[in-house]
This record gives structure tokens, sequence and C-alpha cells, in this order.
């Protein structure tokens, strides 16, 4: 026995057309209003309570450029594993910049004491992504890292309640 195969129709199924909706007039709405003026009234209060609620977040600004610093860095030594001398340079120059950049905004960050648990979290990705890892996966330190990395564990046991 056989059957032909016969393909469902492929148009969309019919859709009742749209209407536009009704013109408003050139007023704006009672709501719009209140939302305006509720926001003049309570923007000064927000702004305060958003300086006072980031204690870190100048910690915070400062190890985000750690770490996007070190990523330029690394990225500068993607380069053509056949470049001569000459056509690498412009590449570990850059690399280079960034690196000094990164190690310049680490010395930074670890002389702003974190106060709180995200400060810290802060602080130890910017510690761990100056300790770079090598093709074996196992990390290399380097004295930034270490000491960022150092600075971090007295701030932990300091908002823990450990010590000075």
């Amino acid at each position: 026995m056989s059957r032909s195969f016969v393909l469902p129709s492929q148009q969309p199924p019919a859709t009742p057309p749209r209407y536009p909706s009704k013109p408003t007039p050139n007023k704006p709405p009672r709501r719009g209003f209140l939302g305006a003026a509720a926001a003049l009234v309570v923007a000064p209060a927000v702004a305060k309570a958003a300086q006072t609620s980031a204690p870190d977040a100048a910690l915070i600004a400062k190890c985000r450029e750690v770490v996007a610093a070190h990523e330029a860095c690394v990225a500068s030594y993607c380069y053509p594993i056949t470049a001569t001398a000459a056509e690498a340079k412009p590449y570990e120059d850059r690399a280079d910049y960034y690196c000094g950049l990164s190690f310049e905004a680490a010395a930074a960050a670890a002389q702003i004491p974190a106060t709180t648990l995200t400060g810290l979290l802060a602080k130890a990705q910017a510690a761990l992504a100056l300790a770079t890892k090598d093709r074996n996966d196992e990390i290399v330190v380097s004295d930034n890292a270490e000491w960022l990395a150092m600075e971090c564990l007295e701030d932990l046991v300091r908002v823990a309640g450990g010590g000075s």
C-alpha cells in the first residue's frame, strides 16, 4: 500500500487586522506628571543612598582597571608566531604599556582598604588576574599578585573582626 506524502500548508494562519489605537490629545497623562514629580523629589535621596551603599566603589573601580589592563596586556601578545623581532616590537611595547598600567592600578588598589565582601571579592579577582597561568595550567605568581593577595587577606581578617 503506497500513500503519497502531502505537505501541510506553508501559509501562516490568517490574523485579524490590527486597528490603530485611538488618537490621544496632546496633554500628558496624570500618572506621567505624578511620576515626574516623584522622580524630582526622590532623586537626591536616591543619589545619597547610592553613595552610602557603595563604600568600596573606588576600590572596585580600581580593581576593574587592574583586570582590564591585564587582559589588554595578555591580548597584546597575540601576534603571528612567524613575526620577526621588528614586527613583534609594537606588540611587545603595547603589552609593556598595559602591564605597567595593571601594576600601577594594583598598587593603588592595594592601598585602598576593603570594607565589604564585594570589595574583598574585587581585590581577590584582581590578584587572580595578575597571577597568570602557564601552559600546564599552573599559577605563575608575580610580586604584584602576591602583594595584592596579601592585602586582600589582611582586609578579610580585619573585616571579619579578627585583627587590625
